[in-house]
């Protein structure tokens, strides 16, 4: 980035955005404008830095490169005036879009705002004053209807021409994604970067508080209890996400290009069951009916809100029965060759969810508290040890 001395970045207090932040930091020598909100009376650099702290990546020489700019996402021109928000777009040389509301309950309407409109605003900031590229953070979830009829899904395909989630967050980013398709026939330079189910910090074992996925195997193991399965899930760890979606970004060649940021094989549930048999924790596998039901006692006893999405996450019983589950060969090719294209020069790749990864984030869990550690404690290979130490 020689000549793009100043981001724009949305997100930063997030998780994935606090990724992005940390890997612009590093990769390049920008200064970077975060848009955040005070909360709780708190202003934008502390929030952003006690973010970053959470999940290891602060470094006290990040501060003078890290401009706060007070806004919200979700209200037009971001909270500014025409003079204010006229004077950012005259500053920034480009835009990361990180940030949205995700949240797997709210219906598409309480997600509109931040999610939609948030993202018209950052279109309208990409052609204030100057054109400037756009780095949009979108999932797969948007070319999801398509899954059934294209078994390859190239990075180039469109969302359909309605979206077919299931959630309230998952239209609002195809109505995004179809916004900044439109920006792009206009001319406005915009990258997509699709995500799937993205993961915690492979390096450190740092998974985030809300992660959906997380929950699902957290909350196995406190229940002791396996849903007896055959699901697939992509999982792609953060550091991986971050650091391939910024080293993309400043190769100018691929601008205004879709990317698929994802592993290149998908794990099985069953894969996951043996990880935590494995580690030690005593869990027994329960028919999905039974798994299922135990969940709906378990949030209605509990209130745990964050529960309550694991259901929206899994089919209902009587569709997994119908169904008879999924196979490998059910799940879709996801081609990477742009990708794999703007990263050959590059040695960043996806890390593997083994074992040994999974050991990481069950060890950072144990040190925190968030897990107990089971009285049947196996052995730790080294490198996570190294890591977690």
């Amino acid at each position: 980035m020689q000549e793009k001395k100043i981001v724009f970045l949305t997100g930063s207090t997030g998780f994935i955005g606090a990724y992005v932040l940390h890997e612009l930091l590093v990769q390049t020598e920008a200064c970077v404008f975060c848009l955040v909100r005070e909360h709780n009376n708190v202003k934008g650099l502390p929030r952003i830095k006690e973010n970053m702290k959470k999940y290891a990546l602060w470094d006290r020489e990040f501060e003078k490169r890290i401009v706060p700019v007070n806004g919200d996402l979700s209200k037009p021109m971001f909270g500014m005036s025409e003079t204010e928000f006229g004077r950012l777009g005259g500053s920034v040389d480009s835009i990361y879009h990180c940030g949205a509301h995700v949240n797997h309950v709210f219906p598409y309407l309480q997600l509109k705002a931040p999610n939609v409109s948030g993202t018209q605003e950052i279109i309208r900031l990409a052609v204030t004053s100057r054109l400037k590229p756009v780095h949009y953070t979108s999932i797969l979830g948007t070319i999801r209807g398509q899954w059934e009829s294209e078994r390859r899904l190239t990075e180039s395909i469109s969302p359909g021409k309605q979206p077919v989630a299931n959630t309230g967050y998952g239209q609002s980013k195809w109505v995004a994604e179809k916004l900044l398709y439109e920006a792009r026939e206009r001319g406005v330079p915009v990258s997509i970067y699709r995500l799937v189910e993205v993961f915690g910090d492979s390096r450190t074992g740092i998974v985030p508080d809300k992660d959906l996925f997380w929950w699902v195997i957290k909350t196995c193991v406190k229940e002791s209890a396996v849903p007896d399965v055959s699901l697939y899930f992509n999982i792609t760890p953060v550091d991986y996400v971050s650091k391939a979606l910024v080293y993309i970004s400043l190769q100018e060649q691929y601008t205004g290009k879709n990317f698929h940021l994802v592993n290149s094989t998908f794990s099985s549930w069953r894969d996951f069951y043996n990880y935590i048999d494995q580690f030690g924790f005593p869990v027994k596998l329960l028919t999905y009916r039974q798994w299922h039901a135990m969940l709906l006692s378990k949030i209605e006893t509990s209130g745990n809100d964050m529960l309550f999405p694991i259901i929206f996450r899994f089919p209902d019983p009587d569709s997994y029965e119908k169904s008879g589950g999924e196979s490998y060969e059910d799940m879709p090719v996801l081609e990477q060759e742009n990708t794999r294209g703007a990263l050959k020069d590059a040695r960043i790749q996806c890390p593997r969810v083994d074992f040994t990864a999974m050991s990481r984030y069950f060890s950072f869990c144990i040190e925190k508290g968030i897990l107990e550690k089971p009285s049947i404690f196996l052995s730790i290979p080294a490198a996570v040890k190294q890591t977690t130490g």
